[in-house]
């Protein structure tokens, strides 16, 4: 059975796998930002790249770590440390490039789906969605949504991921 697009999910003699597309995820390490691969079925790591300043470090900064499959780059904000609302950076593999200022608040996650970046900034339950120029930047920024009208705005602070669009 095919659910996306890489990945398959298969039964074998009575338990439930999922293979994905890739094994490859990433992370931010706390207080020096830096980003590291880890293949988890390899069971390896390694640094993928030291972060740049701006946006800095601290313990929630930079925040909203997002991969985009559709040009390489991986997305991420100065969470509190720089401009406000946010500054959305990207790494191309080889530099950090400036994708622009977030239309609202602080990331407090983020997450990527066919090539648009979705965030829910800090202290709200609003989502966003990002598209992008072909050369990274921000194209446009839109709340599409003001999920339960703030009831739940305190406890959207974590992270979000998309399965099979939003």
């Amino acid at each position: 059975e095919t659910l996306k697009e890489g990945w398959d999910q298969v039964y074998p003699e009575g338990s439930h796998e999922v293979t994905l597309p890739t094994s490859i995820v990433y992370g931010i390490e706390r207080y020096s930002g830096d980003v590291y691969g880890v293949d988890v079925l390899a069971g390896t790591s390694w640094l993928e790249f030291e972060m740049p300043t701006p946006p800095g470090a601290n313990s929630a900064s930079p925040n909203g770590l997002a991969y985009n499959p559709e040009n390489g780059y991986l997305y991420y904000t100065d969470y509190q440390l720089g401009t406000t609302p946010d500054t959305l950076y990207f790494w191309d593999g080889t530099a950090q490039g400036v994708a622009g200022q977030i239309a609202a608040g602080t990331v407090a996650c983020g997450d990527i789906d066919n090539g648009k970046y979705y965030y829910i900034p800090s202290n709200t339950d609003d989502l966003y969605e990002v598209t992008f120029n072909p050369d990274g930047t921000i194209d446009t920024d839109t709340k599409l949504d003001d999920i339960s009208d703030d009831v739940q705005r305190w406890t959207f602070d974590g992270d979000i991921a998309v399965k099979g669009g939003v």
